[in-house]
């Protein structure tokens, strides 16, 4: 090679270093993923049910795959849903310093420097699943075009030095997360992320059974839940139809309840069954109750779970059948409201309990 043409290539290589960088593709790892495949819609207060927020969550890992360190990595997202007029809003980070922008359903969180081949530590992020207003179908994570689902995308930002006499560079790597399906709170099951600070989750209509819906659970997971170790989890109540020894309803159910995780004082699990699954003159206290196939009894006091992780009945409740009617179950153990307390009209005559428990597990009326 001569002196002009090694020149010229000198000058051509100087040149590609001096050029601005962007992203390689392969500077960082981002992978986000969701906590649950589906989750149910949240309800809005109406005039006879109360609000019911249902969550949805995003388990985050950043790595550092480059050779230099990473310095001022953002991580930044945003939510979309099918339906364009809901919103799913971001609610709270664990694990890592996040702000919502103005649109509320854009995070951004600061995760500062990372040295070769770093991870930051896995961290969560929690959304309100929007209220449904939409006619499309519920979701499926086959088919986001035609059914409603929450999407969750974004790029991370980030500065590094590669060689001394340049300025930082700032480059930007793409990410997106599989979609999430939203589903309508249904008679059978319902789904959602557990944030901190707890979460109430009922079937059906807000938890309140029906002549449509004769069987209903509702669940209350105290502030001071303990996700398992290295990661929230999603709470799910399934019920079906168990006709297996069924005797005192027309019709008997089973609820199984999963929260994975630790409850301190006690999850609170309340059933209740409709005034037409129950045959006429049937006391609530000929009702049993079983869990993992063992038939439990009453708590020491309405606030004080059994320590051993067996649940018990804190409260029952005989609705009466109008806010007129005089209490039908004359044992005091199990006084019904007060008859002039108003009664709703979905709950009058209907059956219910309340049961604490320290576990996840498996309950049958019969």
């Amino acid at each position: 090679m001569n002196i002009k043409s090694l020149r010229g290539a000198l000058c051509a290589a100087l040149a590609v270093l001096a050029a601005p960088a962007f992203a390689h593709g392969d500077d960082v790892k981002v992978v986000v993923t969701p906590l649950q495949p589906e989750v149910a819609y949240s309800r809005a207060a109406t005039a006879t049910r109360p609000a019911v927020s249902t969550f949805l969550a995003y388990a985050v890992t950043v790595t550092n795959l480059d050779d230099d360190t990473l310095k001022n990595v953002v991580f930044r997202g945003t939510t979309s849903v099918t339906e364009p007029t809901e919103k799913a809003t971001f609610v709270s980070a664990q694990g890592a310093s996040c702000v919502a922008a103005a649109d509320g359903i854009t995070v951004e969180c600061s995760l500062g420097a990372l040295t070769r081949g770093q991870s930051f530590p896995t961290f969560t992020l929690f959304f309100a699943a929007p209220v449904r207003s939409t006619v499309l179908p519920a979701g499926n994570p086959a088919d986001c075009v035609t059914t409603d689902c929450v999407g969750f995308a974004g790029k991370v930002s980030y500065t590094e030095d590669r060689w001394s006499y340049r300025s930082p560079s700032y480059e930007l790597q793409a990410w997106s997360a599989a979609p999430v399906a939203l589903a309508v709170a249904s008679s059978d099951k319902v789904r959602s992320a557990v944030p901190p600070g707890g979460l109430t989750l009922a079937t059906g209509d807000a938890g309140f059974s029906t002549a449509t819906d004769r069987f209903t659970t509702e669940i209350v997971v105290p502030p001071s839940y303990v996700p398992p170790a290295g990661s929230f989890a999603t709470a799910a109540i399934d019920e079906a139809v168990d006709p297996v020894g069924c005797s005192a309803l027309a019709t008997c159910y089973r609820s199984t309840i999963t929260v994975p995780g630790t409850f301190s004082p006690y999850l609170t699990v309340i059933l209740r069954v409709d005034a037409a699954d129950i045959p006429k003159g049937r006391k609530i206290g000929s009702v049993l109750i079983s869990y993992e196939g063992l038939i439990i009894g009453d708590c020491a006091s309405p606030t004080t779970p059994r320590t051993d992780g067996i649940p018990c009945i804190a409260k029952r409740v005989a609705y009466p059948k109008s806010s007129k009617s005089k209490d039908d179950d004359k044992d005091d153990r199990y006084k019904s409201s007060t008859p002039s307390t108003p009664v709703p009209p979905d709950l009058a005559g209907d059956f219910e309990w309340t049961i604490l428990n320290l576990k996840n597990g498996s309950y049958k009326i019969f």
